[in-house]
């Protein structure tokens, strides 16, 4: 009887242990196949060498069939290099490094990106018992691709502080840094020259080894502590050869965080007689040559960007909106508009602006203006319109000029800031040899002018002869770029016209805008603006982009409209992409100007035998005006950099279903 019992009681407990061991399994299975990260066990294979050459899948969850879209039943029992034809050949030899694991016994983490699934996986790989190995893992793909993208802006920003940097070194003005002690900390090559000190004199100097009396720096010093700016400040200064200079400083403060003056940078300029001679002479190259490069950065920045805007863009597109990450893009973007807005101005001051001019009348002009205008001013300035009754037309860009009167009447109302009044005048006016002797840049000739004239503050002479220089402002920090008149002097200049200004101090400021008179009617322009609505994209593009931000940037967002894109870095490999699949192209969207050949040169050749192939030129503008004139005046498609994602895919879309 005991021996029954005791058999009844062993059976009992090995049913027990059968149910537990099963309750076990079902834990474990469910849990297995809901794990958010994917699982497969694996059994390495070897050769008569025994180096690991192959594995097999023996397990995976739901899990691996999600991440990596490999079924089930398709996969179990199969060696990789059946499912993964050229896995042997992956650089990050996948069966090498599991082989360790298996026959090794250790533990290794990795992220790696699998070349057969194009894609990106952090991985735990574990060894379960000789010869076997399991993985747990997840997709990291668009985490990576955000670091790239990450990684794009940050090498596109640091490109253009490069840029601020040449601006810096290029100026013909002496500018300075330094620290409150008077140690040099930074200087541009037009201070060097002007003392004609080099880089290893100022380790040992300081200002006061420039100053004819240390007295004078002092005041300095007291003043724009008081003050946090100076403004053509008088000093008698010394060069390295003893040779004394009658200067003007413009210098601010820059303050730590208690409020304490740390640094301070300024402007020199020699104004003794020499210097005077030398600075009437460079003065009249420093316009264009500040032209010259602003145009030059203004377009390299626009190259830029597009690609931060791009890149910011498409990565805010991944994001949810509560996302912390979702508000720094906002951010990135903001700030990216109002660069877009610097570089227009400094295109405009460069005379690089594209212009889209048409014959017309100034009187129109102003009169439709005039209600915007006063409204910008306020109900303190009284305005008074006096418009020639006979004035003849003009051939200019509308917009262009628009803005020129807005910047002049905004520079106005900054002059009254307890009110007066502010008389907009039209005008024939014929200018002589004589007149244009006395004023540079001016031409004899019949000209329509428009003159923007107020009864306000008034400028001093140092004022008036820096009024037109980018950067240059009186306002205080942070209420102006110092790009309005700047923006204007390019616009008329780029319309052939020249600006005069004549100011007193207390008693007003009158400029007087001359443009070309023309002897033609008045062009009437298309009213319709209708821009069809973006949607999914349909066809094959090649995209002609030089610039690789730009051109990686543009094909995805042309991609995400559901285009295919043939993307060429060049004119060459543009025209064998096309070679290849002429018959499947539906637009070529190139940039105007590249290595070797321009934009509307490759439709050209694009276009031979009597093929039709649409065409949408785009552009940061550059110095070659010649084929933005070939584009303009032909009236081709065109899209100004930089652009958004939509806006794009609007002109992609408008181009063709024209």
């Amino acid at each position: 009887m005991m021996v029954v019992s005791e058999n009844v009681a062993l059976a009992i407990e090995r049913k027990r242990t059968e149910e537990a061991l099963r309750e076990s399994e079902t834990k474990y299975r469910r849990l297995f196949e809901n794990m958010m990260n994917g699982y497969a066990l694996h059994e390495i294979v070897v050769n008569e060498k025994g180096k690991p050459v192959d594995y097999v899948f023996l397990e995976a969850n739901s899990a691996f069939e999600r991440l990596t879209g490999l079924k089930h039943n398709d996969i179990i029992g199969k060696k990789v290099t059946e499912i993964l034809p050229g896995i042997e050949k992956d650089p990050t030899d996948w069966i090498g490094k599991y082989g360790e694991v298996a026959l090794g016994g250790q533990e290794i983490r990795f992220d790696q990106h699998a070349q057969a699934l194009d894609k990106w996986y952090s991985v735990l790989a574990f060894s379960v018992r000789k010869g076997q190995f399991a993985t747990i893992f997840e997709d990291i793909t668009e985490r990576k691709k955000a670091e790239r993208e990450r990684e794009h802006v940050v090498a596109l920003l640091r490109q253009s502080e490069q840029l601020y940097r040449e601006l810096y070194d290029l100026d013909q003005d002496a500018i300075y840094v330094t620290t409150k002690d008077g140690d040099f900390v930074d200087v541009n090559p037009a201070f060097l020259e002007l003392f004609g000190y080099d880089q290893d004199d100022l380790r040992t100097l300081t200002v006061l080894d420039a100053y004819v009396d240390s007295a004078d720096r002092l005041e300095f010093q007291r003043v724009i502590e008081r003050e946090g700016a100076v403004k053509e400040y008088p000093a008698k200064l010394r060069k390295k050869d003893g040779t004394e200079m009658d200067c003007l400083i413009s210098a601010t403060a820059r303050r730590g965080q208690g409020g304490e003056a740390v640094r301070y940078q300024g402007v020199i300029r020699d104004v003794s007689e020499k210097g005077l001679l030398e600075e009437q002479l460079r003065q009249s190259q420093k316009m264009d040559a500040v032209g010259q490069l602003a145009g030059g950065v203004a377009h390299d920045f626009n190259n830029i960007l597009t690609g931060i805007t791009g890149y910011a863009q498409l990565t805010l597109g991944t994001l949810d909106e509560e996302d912390s990450r979702a508000h720094d893009l906002h951010k990135v973007l903001e700030m990216s508009r109002r660069a877009a807005d610097l570089t227009r101005q400094l295109l405009a001051f460069s005379r690089r602006q594209p212009l889209e001019p048409r014959v017309l009348d100034l009187n129109a002009l102003v009169e439709n203006s005039s209600k915007m205008l006063k409204r910008l001013i306020g109900e303190n300035i009284e305005v008074e319109v006096l418009a020639a009754s006979d004035l003849d037309n003009v051939r200019a860009d509308p917009g262009q000029v628009e803005q020129v009167l807005m910047n002049l009447v905004v520079n106005a109302r900054g002059a009254m800031p307890d009110g007066g009044k502010l008389i907009i005048e039209t005008a024939n006016i014929e200018l002589d040899d004589s007149y244009c002797a006395r004023r540079p840049g001016a031409e004899p000739g019949s000209y329509v002018m428009l003159a923007v004239s107020d009864t306000g503050c008034g400028m001093d002479e140092a004022t008036r002869r820096q009024i037109f220089e980018p950067f240059f402002t009186t306002k205080q920090k942070g209420e102006g770029t110092g790009l309005g008149l700047a923006t204007v002097y390019g616009i008329v200049k780029q319309h052939g016209g020249s600006i005069g200004v004549y100011s007193e101090v207390n008693r007003g400021t009158s400029f007087k805008v001359y443009l070309p008179r023309v002897d033609e009617d008045i062009e009437e322009t298309a009213t319709d603006s209708k821009i069809s609505p973006v949607g999914e994209g349909s066809g094959t593009i090649l995209l002609v982009e030089d610039e690789d931000g730009v051109r990686e940037v543009a094909r995805r967002m042309l991609e995400m409209q559901g285009y295919r894109v043939l993307a060429a870095g060049t004119p060459s490999e543009a025209e064998r992409m096309f070679s290849e699949h002429s018959t499947h192209v539906d637009l070529l969207l190139t940039d105007i100007v590249m290595p070797g050949m321009d934009g509307p040169a490759l439709h050209a050749r694009l276009s031979q035998n009597g093929r039709s192939l649409r065409v949408l030129y785009m552009s940061g503008y550059t110095e070659a005006a010649a084929s933005y004139s070939k584009v303009l005046s032909s009236g081709a498609p065109f899209l100004q950099k930089p652009f958004t994602p939509t806006q794009l895919a609007e002109k992609v879309l408008e181009v063709l279903n024209a």
